[in-house]
């Protein structure tokens, strides 16, 4: 499986987790944004980050962004 492969390189490693970071935050980011376009950009790049995010792990992921979404989502 090709994203096995990649996953387990220690120099793609830490570039993986900023990157699941930086999509996680920027979707989260999205809550207090007013402009539309800029919503959808930014929207569009994390979901794209995430699924390069996730389709590169080993095995699915508790991630704690889902927190951070779900208490925007509730108190926003």
């Amino acid at each position: 499986m090709r994203g096995v492969t990649v996953e387990r390189s220690y120099r793609v490693h830490p570039a993986l987790n900023a990157l699941g970071n930086a999509s996680y935050l920027a979707l989260a980011s999205g809550f207090l944004m007013t402009d539309l376009l800029a919503l959808r950009a930014l929207l569009a790049s994390g979901y794209l980050g995430l699924v390069c995010f996730h389709s590169l792990q080993k095995k699915p992921l508790w991630v704690s962004w889902l927190a951070v979404g779900l208490g925007l989502g509730c108190c926003g």
